[in-house]
């Protein structure tokens, strides 16, 4: 009789450990009691493939300590006794003192600091989950399941005027016309958008919005450059530009001369076009008749009106989603 009480035992007991394994293995958790963690006014997205939330925020819902280096951009995450130091714009951190390599880099929006959440899996072991019909990140910290609604990008970045904001011309007469910075000519200099330039030499681009500031790296040299600013900084040396950076439409343009003359970028003029080289070969860009918004005086230089009207496709950059194929 005993025997058979034991093995019974035996049997409940397994089975009790069965289920357990279960619910932990499969992280079940109760939609009802999922918390909204606070984004301190930062906006979560996806783009490229990876979601980022904000450092502060994240630091925060699990109790960690974030310390921020403004005049590096460097973030130093500690939490359970480990310690990954980033710096914004670079995919090299630092973890426990060892040089690693992130996905893609952290990056400043606004200013606050927005970091892809699987450094928090990866180094951290923080449980992290994808709810993709929701557009949830979810991490497990010790208040329980909290959660992110992200947001999804296709087009340009949410960290920079770089290809332009989409935007619906409605009632143009083209069908769903989306704007698509291109080069064009103001007062004889050929301007060219800082972004796309940059995503062809293969540079990381930063954008200071409340500073009007934008840098990147070239050759192992930091270019900074402030809009309507004609004085542009590479490494230790200054440089004057034919013309002071402008941003219009969202999209901040510089004089060409910047990288074919002061950072020696291989560039050739075409009839109507402007081909650029970078690591992965030649690209073109066709040059517009005009800017894409009307021009006026302003206190840091050539700034756009504030208010201005939709450019036509030959005068200012707007196509049609069958015209770019975007």
């Amino acid at each position: 009789m005993r025997k058979y009480v034991w093995w019974a035992l035996l049997g409940m007991l397994i089975l009790g450990l069965g289920a357990a394994a279960a619910a932990v293995g499969d992280e079940d958790y109760d939609q009802r009691h999922l918390s909204v963690i606070n984004t301190y006014g930062a906006t979560p997205f996806v783009y490229g493939g990876y979601s980022y939330v904000p450092l502060k925020s994240a630091a925060d819902f699990l109790g960690a300590t974030l310390l921020w280096d403004r005049v590096q951009s460097r973030a130093t995450f500690v939490y359970r006794n480990r310690e990954l130091v980033l710096v914004v714009g670079s995919n090299t951190a630092y973890f426990g003192g060892r040089a690693v390599a992130l996905p893609v880099p952290p990056v400043l929006v606004g200013q606050q600091v927005l970091a892809p959440v699987i450094i928090l899996d990866r180094y951290f072991e923080v449980p992290v989950r994808w709810q993709p019909n929701d557009n949830r990140v979810l991490i497990l910290g010790p208040p329980g399941w909290g959660y992110y609604e992200v947001r999804t990008y296709y087009g340009p970045p949410p960290w920079a005027p770089a290809w332009g904001s989409r935007r619906q011309a409605y009632g143009y007469p083209y069908p769903q016309p989306v704007y698509v910075p291109m080069p064009f000519v103001y007062s004889g200099v050929t301007y060219v958008p800082l972004r796309g330039v940059t995503d062809v030499i293969g540079a990381s681009l930063l954008w200071d919005r409340p500073r009007n500031r934008a840098t990147f790296s070239y050759n192992g040299r930091e270019v900074g450059l402030v809009i309507g600013n004609r004085t542009v900084s590479y490494g230790p040396q200054v440089i004057v530009l034919s013309a002071a950076p402008m941003v219009l439409q969202d999209t901040v343009f510089v004089p060409v001369d910047l990288f074919q003359y002061n950072l020696a970028v291989p560039i050739e003029r075409a009839q109507g076009a402007i081909r650029i080289k970078g690591p992965n070969g030649w690209r073109e860009m066709g040059i517009a008749l005009n800017p894409p918004a009307p021009l006026g005086p302003g206190p840091e230089g050539e700034r756009v009106k504030s208010n201005f009207g939709l450019s036509s496709p030959k005068s200012g950059g707007w196509f049609s989603e069958k015209d770019t194929g975007k």
